[in-house]
């Protein structure tokens, strides 16, 4: 079942691969077991088809239902992976999440490093986890108005503006 959906995934690929860099390939996703506590995860073949790689146990607790996307200890920790409860596949909209994570796993092999060495955030906290317990700025002004920008775009519906605005 696992492979069928990731195949899903794969076809709708083909069709935003070239909406932007970002969404340019796939990347590993990584199915979680909480009970176990395992990861099975799938990576691309040669063919450009997800296969089934390898279980793993993790090396953190994993909730029962989780959304996300970081290095794993298979790779490492030089390749992010989509990690996901097998939940995921019930919901219509799966495909958004996987888009949106696999985001993230281009930003961690594109430039999320370098951004992350020069916070100042990294040197008050002594955790990987600041992300997680450290609130997101939904009220400065800064966001606000990028926001409101990506959302005037939207209203208008001007898909100019919004890539535009996605690439400053």
């Amino acid at each position: 079942m696992i492979l069928e959906e990731l195949r899903k995934i794969e076809k709708l690929h083909l069709e935003l691969k070239d909406l932007h860099p970002s969404l340019s390939k796939l990347y590993p996703v990584a199915i979680t077991e909480p009970i176990e506590n395992n990861l099975h995860i799938y990576d691309l073949a040669p063919s450009g088809n997800y296969e089934y790689i390898t279980e793993e146990i993790a090396d953190f607790p994993l909730p029962d239902k989780i959304r996300a996307a970081f290095p794993l200890e298979f790779y490492e920790y030089k390749k992010s992976c989509c990690v996901v409860s097998e939940d995921i596949f019930v919901e219509e909209d799966s495909f958004v999440t996987f888009f949106h994570e696999f985001v993230h796993c281009y930003q961690f092999e594109t430039c999320e490093q370098k951004i992350r060495s020069s916070l100042y955030i990294i040197k008050e906290y002594d955790s990987p986890m600041w992300e997680i317990n450290h609130p997101f700025p939904y009220e400065e002004d800064f966001f606000v108005n990028a926001f409101g920008q990506i959302e005037n775009a939207v209203k208008i519906n001007d898909p100019t503006k919004i890539v535009g605005f996605s690439r400053v």
